[in-house]
């Protein structure tokens, strides 16, 4: 999708019933990344929905799911189940750094898990709050399942450590493993991925939320997810590990992406091909230059913009060879790359100048490639 001011703005929104993964660059700012909106609660049904833009009020933004943010910040981590929920009226609130109007709500939870701190009781009372302009994806219900993270207020009580996570999908009966609390947070999930009763809605929940946590054990339960049956959870897991660097299984996504089977979901392919542009480990630049080839260019500009940052002389091959490239974006990727390579700045043009005048800076590349 291109417009005037920048070479390409990209957004394609994946519903996968476990959240929304979104590949969006902009040349504006020279970044991409796919982020993923909260999880679907448990056992709700969400209906698919490939490729739209994701709408909500501009005024509040709902932030990306960060595990290990909730698991520090949380004085109190608590599987159990809603009892009741009071409402205790409108409130001004500083949220995401703006004063907004909201409802004050009182939730009793029954508790059947303890993860992380210590309670007294086997119930208690904490606040949440739900804003007025926000698009609220977990709300808390009565009768509710889930993981809850739980800070200490200054007055001796209990909020949610984030509105817009109060809780995320847990078992009804959770074995805890060893180890630091984030660990024992993504060893709970993990097991949505190796318990056979688990719903497909679950499994896809559980691969949306281990990949905001970047530790062994969720890389380790990741891998075991790209075996799934479910292909929504296989393909998302496999975008999960590419992300952070994990390269086990990069030979399996090339095959994916250069030989896609043909009812895979085109949002699925989207966000693989996006989440190339996280690869960092050079010893990918072989399948990075193969996957140049493919006849999507999406997956084309992912690879081209994962040998771009990688600032190796062993991409340059890939570089050079994407200046022939159909697709202007994939070009312009590629003089860039060269550019920062060799540290000639003066061939690194913006985006309008390159528009302006793109052969210009194409034959420059193409002769500096000849005499290297």
């Amino acid at each position: 999708m291109k417009n005037r001011r920048s070479m390409l703005t990209l957004t394609i929104i994946g519903f996968c019933f476990a959240g929304v993964s979104v590949f969006s660059l902009s040349r504006a700012t020279k970044k991409a990344q796919i982020t993923n909106p909260p999880a679907a609660v448990s056992n709700s049904r969400v209906n698919h929905v490939a490729a739209v833009e994701q709408m909500g009020p501009r005024s509040y933004i709902t932030s990306p799911l960060d595990l290990e943010e909730l698991t520090k910040n949380a004085d109190l981590i608590v599987i159990g189940r809603v009892a009741a929920i009071d409402d205790k009226g409108l409130t001004l609130e500083d949220i995401a750094g703006q004063r907004v109007e909201a409802e004050r709500m009182v939730a009793t939870l029954n508790i059947n898990r303890l993860i992380k701190g210590h309670a007294n009781e086997p119930a208690l009372s904490f606040e949440f709050l739900i804003p007025s302009t926000r698009l609220n994806y977990h709300e808390i219900k009565a009768s509710q399942l889930g993981m809850y993270f739980i800070r200490k207020t200054a007055e001796d009580g209990y909020a949610v450590v984030n509105s817009d996570y109060p809780f995320i999908i847990a078992p009804a009966k959770a074995t805890v493993t060893a180890g630091d609390d984030l660990d024992k947070v993504v060893g709970v999930i993990g097991l949505f991925l190796t318990e056979p009763k688990s719903s497909v809605y679950e499994r896809r929940d559980a691969v949306h939320i281990l990949n905001s946590a970047r530790t062994d054990l969720a890389t380790r339960i990741l891998k075991q997810a790209t075996k799934d049956s479910d292909e929504t959870v296989r393909l998302q897991a496999l975008c999960a590990l590419l992300k952070r660097n994990d390269i086990s299984m990069l030979d399996v996504a090339e095959d994916i992406l250069l030989h896609p089977a043909p009812d895979t979901e085109e949002y699925l392919l989207t966000n693989l091909s996006a989440a190339l542009m996280d690869i960092k480990d050079t010893s990918a630049i072989p399948v990075l230059e193969r996957l140049l080839s493919s006849s999507n260019s999406r997956t084309r500009l992912g690879a081209i913009m994962a040998l771009r940052k990688m600032h190796s002389s062993e991409g340059i091959v890939g570089l050079v060879a994407a200046l022939d490239d159909n697709d202007r974006d994939v070009r312009y990727e590629a003089v860039i790359g060269l550019a920062e390579l060799t540290g000639q700045d003066s061939w690194r043009p913006a985006i309008s100048v390159f528009q302006a005048d793109e052969q210009h800076y194409l034959e420059h590349w193409k002769a500096w490639a000849q005499t290297r």
